[in-house]
């Protein structure tokens, strides 16, 4: 059995990514939706790429976008949802569990319907949080790192604009604020990175049926139950992501490697969706009943 019963041990982490490969390489068409929507999003991105004055246009337009995003969310977490039940059945065929695996399209509607509002709630709830910790984490950087001298909201974003740009306000500035720059980063990514590994349960707490706002005391529980096995996870997908943003970079001109990027990018997503499912049904104190029952 794959889900969790009552009374049962934890799922040991060198196990947990074993179940996660093993569920991985039996529903691969779980890879489609999530191809599917990046390709939506990569048009509906350039659309919103063009928008320089906000109007109702925009901000339907906007809306839209992520309407479009939440309903992907819950339609595809109710996928992999399905995919985590579905490996608590009795032994089949190769070919029976093929055919039960591309059912699995049949319930991204039905997720979508299910769970769309709760996830619309819940990543609002996301930003919200996040503006808190970092208008928190702006404080104390002005407090104890301070504000780079001569240096105006324009001269950093002119400097984003691109690898040149961001080369030339470098040089421009003295080592002091080079120091202080480097101070702030590493204090934004501390508390980022903080905030999304002690949130990054909401999501399947949300799928097993809590609220939006419960989710997220369930997260930080979930997280800070095992800490190290968390950690580790979190971690994993972190290295993962760095990894192939590496290779990304070097295939520039190079068409296998761009679409050995965009393949590992793509699993890597899954596989750390589909962990993160796994080990909150199999670890979470509030979670006190199999995923399976919720769909009987």
């Amino acid at each position: 059995m794959f889900l969790r019963t009552q009374g049962a041990k934890s799922l040991k982490l060198a196990d947990l990514f074993g179940k996660t490969f093993h569920i991985v390489r039996n529903n691969l068409i779980l890879v489609q939706p999530l191809l599917f929507f990046m390709l939506l999003a990569g048009v509906f991105s350039s659309s919103l790429s063009g928008i320089t004055t906000i109007t109702p246009a925009a901000i339907v337009l906007i809306i839209s976008n992520i309407a479009l995003f939440c309903a992907f969310l819950a339609g595809w977490y109710h996928m992999i949802h399905k995919s985590i039940v579905l490996q608590t059945k009795p032994a089949k065929s190769e070919e029976e569990r093929a055919v039960e695996s591309v059912k699995l399209f049949n319930e991204f509607i039905p997720g979508v319907g299910r769970y769309f509002l709760d996830i619309v709630i819940g990543l609002i709830l996301f930003f919200v949080l996040l503006f808190i910790v970092m208008n928190i984490t702006g404080f104390i950087g002005q407090h104890y790192i301070g504000i780079p001298e001569g240096i105006t909201k324009q001269d950093l974003s002119t400097a984003l604009i691109n690898e040149e740009n961001a080369i030339k306000f470098l040089n421009s500035i003295s080592n002091a604020d080079k120091i202080k720059i480097s101070k702030w980063y590493i204090l934004t990514m501390t508390t980022s990175g903080l905030f999304s590994y002690l949130t990054m349960f909401w999501a399947p707490a949300i799928i097993a049926g809590n609220n939006p706002f419960k989710a997220y005391l369930i997260s930080l529980k979930t997280v800070l139950k095992r800490p190290i096995a968390t950690i580790s996870i979190f971690l994993s997908f972190w290295i993962s992501a760095f990894f192939i943003s590496i290779i990304n970079s070097l295939s520039m001109n190079n068409f296998l490697l761009q679409f050995l990027g965009l393949v590992l990018f793509v699993l890597s997503i899954l596989y750390f969706t589909l962990m993160n499912f796994l080990y909150y049904d199999e670890n979470s104190e509030n979670n006190s009943t199999s995923w399976t029952n919720s769909f009987r």
